[in-house]
C-alpha cells in the first residue's frame, strides 16, 4: 500500500492528518506493507530535512519512504513515483492537495490507475466550518470535481459519521463508496493508569495548556476572551505550545499578553516533539483548545489518555463530555461558561483534582483501545 501526504515526518509543524497516517502505519503494519510518498521538508519550509536522501526510499519505522525532493516537486514527477511503486492500494491525504491527493485521483479518472484502488480521506476539509477558510478556492473545486465525476471511482474515508455525510452531499458519491473508519489512536497507549496521574496544582491556582498550531482555525485569540473575564483572585498559568502559522493572529495574541492582569502569566513554550506531547500534557490542570473546526483532534485524546480533562469548543467530535466526566465541550458563543469551567477547576481540591485523573485516563483508554476500530482501519484497505 502507498500512502500519499504532502508532509511527514521527521516534520513537526503538521498536526492531525501526519498524526492520523503514522498512527495506521504503526498499528496496521503487521497487516499491510506500507509505502509513503510525500516531500522532503516540513510544512511552509524549503529547507530540507537534514541527512534525508531525496527520491530514494528510504526504510524508516514499519514502512519505507520516498522524499521527493521540495524544491523540484512537479506533478508528473509524483505521478511517476507512484506508477514506479505497483501499489495496489493509494491512501490519499487530505482530500484538497492539489498534488498529494487531486492530481492523483484524475491520473485515476482518466484511466492511468485502473488496476490500483484509490481511498482519499478528507480529514474534515469537507465541514462547513472548515470550508469557511480560503472558501472561494475550495467551493471552486469542489464545483469542479462533482462536474467532472472526479471521485467517482474511488473510495472516501470518513472518520465520523458527521463526515460521512458530508462526503456524500458535498462530493455527491454514493453512501456505498465511503467506509466509517473512526481515527486509530497511538500504538503504544496502554492501560497503565497510574502513568502520570500525579500532577495537580493547589485549590485556588490552575495551570493550562494550548497545544495546536497557532492559525485561524484553532482559535487562539479566543483564550484571551476567556482569560478576559476570570476572576481576580485565580491563580492561572497557560504555557502555549505550536508552531506559528499565521503571524498576524501571533502578533495580535502577544498584544494581549501584555494586557493580561497579573493572576494571568503567560508563556510561549515553541513547537513540541510528538514523542514528548503525551508527557507535556499530563503536566496541567487542563487542555484548553477552542478551534473552530476539528476533524478529530488527537491532543484532545492524547490530553484525556494522560488523565488531563479538557475544555474545548463543540466543533470537534469529541462530545457530551460533561456527562463523561472527561471536561466540557461548550458553544463560542458562550464565553462566560468557558470562565465558569476554568473557575471550577482552579477551586477543586488537589487530592480531588488527583483522583478525577486517574478515572479520566481509566474511561478514555478504554475509549482509544477499542479494537473494533482496528478491525474498521483495515477493512478500510481490503477490496
Amino acid at each position: 500500500m502507498l500512502i500519499a501526504i504532502g508532509h511527514y515526518l521527521p516534520g513537526v509543524k503538521v498536526g492531525g492528518p501526519l498524526t492520523s497516517v503514522k498512527n495506521i502505519v504503526d498499528n496496521l503494519h503487521p497487516y499491510f506493507d506500507f509505502k509513503i510518498l510525500t516531500t522532503n521538508a516540513d510544512f511552509g519550509d524549503s529547507t530540507p530535512y537534514p541527512g534525508i536522501v531525496p527520491n530514494t526510499w528510504l526504510p524508516f519505522e514499519n514502512c519505507e519512504i520516498l522524499y521527493v525532493d521540495v524544491a523540484r516537486l512537479r506533478i508528473p514527477q509524483v505521478w511517476k513515483a507512484i506508477r514506479g511503486t505497483a501499489a495496489n492500494v493509494l491512501y490519499l491525504n487530505p482530500l484538497l492537495d492539489p498534488v498529494f491527493s487531486g492530481s492523483i485521483v484524475l491520473l485515476k479518472r482518466l484511466g492511468f490507475l485502473n488496476k490500483t484502488q484509490v481511498v482519499v480521506c478528507p480529514r474534515g476539509e469537507l465541514f462547513d466550518e472548515a470550508l469557511a477558510f480560503k472558501s472561494t478556492k475550495k467551493r471552486c473545486f469542489l464545483f469542479v470535481a462533482k462536474m467532472l465525476g472526479l471521485y467517482r471511482n474511488v473510495r472516501l474515508h470518513a472518520t465520523n459519521q458527521k463526515e460521512f455525510q458530508c462526503i456524500v452531499e458535498r462530493l455527491s458519491v454514493r453512501p456505498e463508496q465511503v467506509c466509517l473508519a473512526h481515527i486509530i489512536s497511538r500504538h503504544d497507549t496502554t492501560a497503565n493508569t497510574n502513568e502520570h496521574t500525579n500532577f495537580s496544582s493547589e485549590a485556588g491556582s490552575i495551570k493550562i495548556v494550548f497545544m495546536a498550531r497557532i492559525s485561524k482555525d484553532k482559535n487562539l485569540e479566543f483564550v484571551f476572551d476567556v482569560f478576559d473575564r476570570v476572576a481576580k483572585d485565580v491563580s492561572v498559568d497557560i504555557d502555549i505550545f505550536g508552531p506559528v502559522e499565521d503571524e498576524y493572529i501571533w502578533k495580535s495574541c502577544q498584544e494581549r499578553m501584555k494586557r493580561l492582569p497579573p493572576n494571568i502569566r503567560v508563556k510561549y513554550k515553541g513547537i513540541v516533539e510528538k514523542k514528548f506531547a503525551r508527557q507535556n500534557l499530563a503536566e496541567y490542570d487542563l487542555f484548553f483548545m477552542p478551534t473552530f473546526a476539528e476533524n478529530y483532534g488527537h491532543a484532545i485524546a492524547e490530553s484525556l489518555s494522560m488523565g488531563t480533562p479538557v475544555l474545548i469548543s463543540d466543533n470537534t467530535p469529541w462530545r457530551k463530555l460533561v456527562e463523561q466526566g472527561l471536561g466540557w465541550d461548550i458553544n463560542l458563543s458562550a464565553v462566560g461558561e468557558f470562565v465558569s469551567a476554568i473557575e471550577a477547576v482552579a477551586a477543586t481540591p488537589k487530592s480531588e483534582r488527583a483522583d478525577k485523573r486517574v478515572q479520566i485516563q481509566e474511561k478514555m483508554l478504554s475509549i482509544l483501545n477499542d479494537p473494533k476500530i482496528v478491525d474498521e482501519n483495515i477493512s478500510l484497505f481490503r477490496f
